[in-house]
Parts: C-alpha cells; structure tokens; sequence
C-alpha cells in the first residue's frame, strides 16, 4: 500500500490517529469506527477516520468517565 494512500491498514489508523493498537482494538469493539474487514485485514479511510473524530462528542463520555 503506497505510504501516501487515503486508505490505512490497522497500523497506519494506529499512526494516523496517534494512538496504539491496544486502544484503537477497544474503540473498534466499543465504538462505531467507520471500517471495513477485507479478507482478514481492517481498512480505513483517512477521510472517514477524520469525520469520525470530528463527529464526537466529550459530552457523550463524561457520565462514563467519572
């Protein structure tokens, strides 16, 4: 996959968003992470992922976190 692609693979999302892989599994699980399983391997879209972001809420987390 060319290093500049608008589609990531699991380690790239990892990169992009800046998190580890640890984390980005759990949001996976417990969020609704716009992705796509080809074959055996998670895809994502940079665009997607930045939408994603930017659509969150601190508000919907907060009763969780304290």
């Amino acid at each position: 996959m060319p290093e500049n692609s608008d589609i990531l693979n699991l380690d790239q999302a990892c990169e992009y968003l800046n998190i580890s892989i640890k984390t980005f599994q759990k949001l996976l699980r417990e969020e609704n992470i716009p992705a796509r399983k080809v074959d055996r391997e998670w895809r994502f879209s940079k665009k997607a992922l930045q939408e994603w972001v930017g659509e969150g809420k601190s508000a919907n987390f907060k009763a969780e976190n304290e």
